[in-house]
């Protein structure tokens, strides 16, 4: 009764005025697995960018390159119809954009806005204070249970807590810090005497003069394709279906909560003439690793968990430090660059090698990576590309190209060659894994227009062929996916249906051979907005996978929002019955601002959730989400540390937003 009584409290005393970029940005990486892509910090910048839009009559194409779902040929587009028409109106007018079908249109249509040209030059450094605007985001998630590391083992109490500072100052200053909390770790005691077990601080100045971009603090730097440093999300099958093979590149703040794959220091990128462009950084920073018993580090942690004292003595007892450049020569469009990064850790990286797919995993205490890289665009083909070697002279290497014809559906090709040899430990390369080695593969994407009004389809293909041993993978192995996917929108509709087939390759019980196993995953949804702006959505899910168990299951998902002047309010049920984690569903769930994740589900229950928030003042916006899950088939939740006894699993998340 008293979860019953939290459930329906938000339906009384807040509403969610839900982003209306966010359903559309679900639809864009619905089909990615959850680690297939940095999904966090993608939403991340695009919740900066609904806050702070771009100016859709002064953007640069730079700018515009930055948002990751724009394909090369809808950039130029966009250019092309102020050159040809003069400035847009509204931004309405992106309807006339062919290429960018309904859901990027309304995405990037919450990211943009027309604003006064009457003053064009870099206003003075005491306007852009004076008139910037500062806000502050304090976020607490309240369990209501118990896990077993809360009675004994976990040092901190189990609230999780994150509190944030940002300022934006038109598109040239930006800066804030992070201060983040993950339940269990300590605050203002053991070993973390300064409260927050994370700060990232980040202070980033763009187009101000000949500096294309200053970041100090945190950041992220990405070039070429990402094969020597790409510590920005990586780009999913799905989204370089709808960017045609392009990612966004250069230096920028790095405003996750993710404790891992970051630079901290200085960069900048610096604009020489028209057509030349120079980029440094540096960096120094704190890693956490499992170390040997010679003291040199076994594995270096991304986990960023604190929480009991074998965790908290990894806190940063290792240090990086990195040293990077890039040279790049851009006209018209044509680019060529060249990206060399240098990096030192003050612990030689010794990992264990006797495990045959360990055998080429970077070792020592110097790590040196460089790249050629280069574009071309034309207005039917786009080519981009970049081959990377390491000190130890392994070589890596993608190529995309994109071809564009007119009203014809788009068509991508990408191929990549990743030597068992190469390593890095800042690239992210397109592939099948996290790592940016031991694979060979070919990508073939088409998307368009069906003959239809309102339909649209995409489909991929991904072959891929690893040399080597993999983890749980003994012998060279291959692996096949295949996604076709349609959709069809009006301005009160819109649904979509996906069908995933996927072959991976592991070992049998016995390791003496490898088993095919076949992945199908199908997704369909459902949303229908009236004119009193209730928007009512409907998701199914069903997953196949043939392992020894015959994991299978499915998942039924409905949601209703509505929309006020100052307030609305989502309420979602969702049932599930998946038999194994093999077989996982990722289902979309409304979340607080500035938080992104998708439903995991395996096993057999039901969860209910409901998210509000109201303008308490103009100033003020406060959030509430209540989320309950029940499962039928276990009396426990969880393993290790983590496990709750019992099968109800309750959280209550309470946001505010301070803007002045």
């Amino acid at each position: 009764m008293g979860i019953g009584v939290l459930l329906l409290f938000p339906l009384f005393s807040f509403a969610q005025q839900e982003a209306s970029w966010e359903p559309y940005f679900e639809e864009l990486v619905a089909m990615e697995d959850e680690e297939s892509i940095d999904k966090e910090q993608l939403y991340e910048d695009l919740c900066y960018l609904a806050e702070h839009p771009l100016d859709l009559n002064a953007a640069t194409r730079e700018q515009l390159e930055q948002i990751s779902f724009l394909s090369s040929k809808q950039i130029e587009q966009i250019i092309a119809h102020r050159e040809k028409y003069g400035e847009f109106a509204s931004v309405g007018e992106l309807a006339s954009i062919f290429s960018l079908d309904y859901y990027r249109r309304k995405l990037l249509g919450s990211l943009v806005e027309i604003r006064s040209h009457e003053k064009t030059s870099v206003p003075p450094w005491r306007e852009m204070l004076k008139y910037g605007h500062h806000k502050i985001t304090a976020y607490a998630q309240v369990p209501l249970y118990e896990r077993k590391g809360d009675r004994s083992d976990y040092l901190g109490y189990p609230l999780k807590h994150w509190l944030k500072y940002e300022f934006g100052s038109g598109a040239h200053v930006r800066a804030g810090v992070m201060a983040s909390q993950d339940a269990g770790e300590p605050f203002f005691q053991a070993g973390n005497s300064q409260g927050y077990d994370y700060y990232s601080p980040y202070l980033q100045l763009t187009n101000l003069w000949r500096i294309k971009s200053l970041v100090v603090g945190r950041y992220r730097a990405t070039f070429g394709m990402g094969l020597v440093t790409g510590t920005s999300y990586s780009m999913g099958k799905t989204v370089a279906l709808t960017s045609m093979g392009r990612i966004a590149t250069g230096v920028r703040a790095y405003t996750s909560r993710s404790e891992a794959d970051y630079f901290q220091g200085i960069a900048s990128t610096v604009t020489l003439s028209p057509h030349w462009e120079v980029s440094g950084w540096w960096s120094y920073r704190p890693i956490d690793a499992t170390l040997n018993k010679n003291g040199s580090i076994a594995t270096i942690l991304s986990s960023g968990y604190h929480r009991t004292i074998s965790e908290m003595n990894k806190k940063g007892n290792s240090h990086s430090t990195s040293f990077g450049a890039d040279v790049t020569y851009r006209k018209g469009g044509f680019s060529m660059g060249l990206t060399s990064l240098y990096t030192w850790l003050n612990r030689p990286l010794q990992p264990n090698i006797s495990q045959a797919y360990r055998r080429h995993y970077p070792m020592g205490n110097e790590f040196v990576n460089t790249s050629l890289h280069y574009t071309y665009f034309h207005h039917l083909i786009s080519l981009r590309g970049e081959v990377a070697v390491n000190k130890e002279g392994g070589i890596a290497a993608v190529h995309s190209l994109g071809f564009t014809p007119g009203n014809m559906p788009d068509m991508v090709l990408i191929h990549r060659y990743y030597a068992p040899r190469y390593n890095t430990l800042h690239g992210h390369g397109f592939g099948n894994a996290s790592k940016t080695q031991n694979e060979h593969g070919i990508y073939f994407g088409i998307t368009g227009y069906l003959p239809w009004a309102g339909w649209m389809f995409s489909s991929y293909v991904d072959y891929a062929y690893s040399s080597q041993p993999k983890y749980l993978v003994s012998f060279p192995s291959h692996s096949v996916e295949q996604m076709t996917g349609v959709e069809y929108s009006t301005e009160q509709w819109k649904a979509t249906a996906r069908y995933r087939i996927k072959l991976t390759q592991k070992d049998n019980n016995t390791h003496s051979r490898l088993d095919n196993l076949w992945l199908h995953r199908l997704q369909l949804s459902s949303a229908y907005t009236t004119t009193a702006q209730w928007t009512h959505t409907t998701r199914a899910a069903a997953t196949y996978i043939n392992n020894v168990e015959g994991d299978r299951g499915w998942c039924l998902s409905q949601s209703v929002a509505k929309h006020w002047n100052r307030c609305g309010v989502y309420v979602g049920a969702t049932l599930f019955d998946v038999s194994g984690y093999d077989a996982r569903i990722y289902v979309y769930e409304k979340n607080l601002h500035h938080s992104f994740s998708s439903l995991n589900v395996y096993g057999r229950g039901w969860r209910l959730a409901a998210v509000g928030s109201v303008n308490v003042l103009a100033a003020l916006r406060c959030h509430v989400k209540v989320g309950v899950t029940h499962y039928t088939d276990r009396n426990e939740i969880g393993s290790g540390l983590q496990t709750i006894n019992g099968s109800n699993k309750a959280d209550v998340e309470i946001q505010g937003e301070w803007r002045f």
